[in-house]
């Protein structure tokens, strides 16, 4: 509770506050996401694309659950590149389709699939896919004035323009023109995992509830029984803890100034006590 307050802010409700405890421990137990980090990439997306956390952990889950996180890079790219893909005009949904088609394609790391989603953005808004562009045969004033416009016109442009190149595979235009849009990525991606970038439609979405069939599985035997309740109890301790240090504190001050006497103590029992362990161990033997 406390990472995610830090993260989100004081101006949570409890509920919501409660519920994103809740998932964030699940992805945890689940996936091995580190609570701090899956709540920075949950609050970029809700920044980013105007969605509540649920919506964002259930994407992330899903994400997590297509092998989007086989690299362990999944929350990075989120933070790092969700940004790229909301400028170009997509929705998280879409995001997380376009990243799980072209990593089926072959692509190994999806943080590769960020990154040329950026480069096309800093190639669009630089003006230096302007040669690419006109060597696909398109108008670069056209091209520029729509992608400037935004939203669902630049991803128009996005998938006009990568679309445009299917069947230039194997010949030297096409893959300068893939540099120029794309950048070096286009040489690490090739053209099957760029074309699978502009697909939006997948196994991805917000009707299914990941969270809910984790929580039903995840938690329903006796380990993860025994797990809660030594949280549970772990949270009950602390406050009698907190109350107990005033008191320790005094038994380990006693302790110090009596340290002469209890050394004394122990040298003279010390005797006394191997010789006793001396007598119990043969029949214990």
């Amino acid at each position: 509770m406390g990472a995610i307050k830090q993260v989100m802010g004081d101006g949570m409700g409890a509920q919501e506050l409660e519920a994103m405890t809740t998932n964030a421990l699940m992805l945890r137990d689940t996936f091995d996401f580190d609570v701090s980090e899956s709540v920075r990439a949950v609050n970029s997306l809700m920044d980013q694309f105007g969605i509540t956390s649920e919506e964002a952990y259930n994407l992330i889950a899903q994400g997590a659950q297509s092998g989007l996180n086989q690299n362990g890079d999944l929350l990075d790219v989120l933070n790092e590149y969700s940004v790229q893909f909301s400028h170009m005009g997509y929705s998280a949904k879409d995001m997380f389709n376009m990243l799980n088609n072209g990593a089926k394609a072959g692509t190994w790391s999806i943080d590769k699939l960020g990154d040329a989603a950026k480069e096309f953005n800093i190639r669009m808004s630089d003006g230096s896919a302007k040669d690419a562009v006109e060597a696909l045969g398109f108008s670069w004033e056209a091209v520029s004035e729509a992608w400037s416009e935004g939203g669902e016109s630049a991803s128009e442009v996005f998938n006009m323009l990568l679309n445009e190149m299917e069947g230039m595979e194997d010949t030297t235009e096409g893959y300068g023109i893939g540099v120029g849009l794309l950048g070096t990525m286009f040489e690490d991606m090739g053209y099957d995992a760029m074309l699978a970038l502009t697909k939006t439609q997948g196994e991805i979405g917000n009707t299914t509830n990941a969270l809910a069939e984790i929580n039903n599985v995840k938690y329903d035997d006796l380990g993860s029984m025994f797990e809660g309740l030594k949280r549970n109890m772990e949270t009950l301790l602390l406050p009698l803890g907190n109350a107990l240090i005033p008191i320790i504190m005094q038994i380990v001050q006693l302790i110090q100034d009596n340290m002469p006497l209890i050394e004394s103590m122990l040298a003279n029992l010390t005797p006394v006590i191997m010789q006793l362990f001396e007598t119990l161990l043969p029949p214990l033997l």
